[in-house]
């Protein structure tokens, strides 16, 4: 939970709580390249045109440097090329050096 406080006269604290979501890791690799807002994937990824879409990338070392801890949802991926396009720009682009998981949601599924 979160508290958010201000000196601001007459205003209200307000109490956040938070509920994180747990992700499964699926694949743990090293990233063949990494550019604004994509990221391309190593040599064993998947050659199906939008497989990995809707799963996450979570950056899980700081080469380059500040790209440690960076995720990203994927919303477009490119077999042929192993491009997957994330949602939004990275703050630092990964790298051929650049150790990622790739994450999915747990989900209930009713048959």
């Amino acid at each position: 939970a979160v508290i958010v406080k201000t000196t601001t006269t007459g205003a209200k604290t307000t109490p956040i709580t938070l509920y994180p979501r747990r992700l499964t890791i699926i694949r743990s690799v090293t990233a063949a390249a990494g550019a604004a807002t994509t990221i391309t994937l190593d040599a064993s990824a998947s050659t199906v045109d939008d497989y990995y879409l809707g799963w996450w990338i979570i950056c899980t070392n700081d080469t380059p440097s500040n790209v440690l801890g960076q995720a990203r949802k994927i919303i477009d991926y490119v077999g042929s090329t192993k491009v997957a396009t994330v949602e939004a720009a990275w703050g630092t682009n990964p790298s051929s050096s650049t150790t990622i998981d790739m994450c999915v949601e747990r989900r209930l599924v009713v048959v």
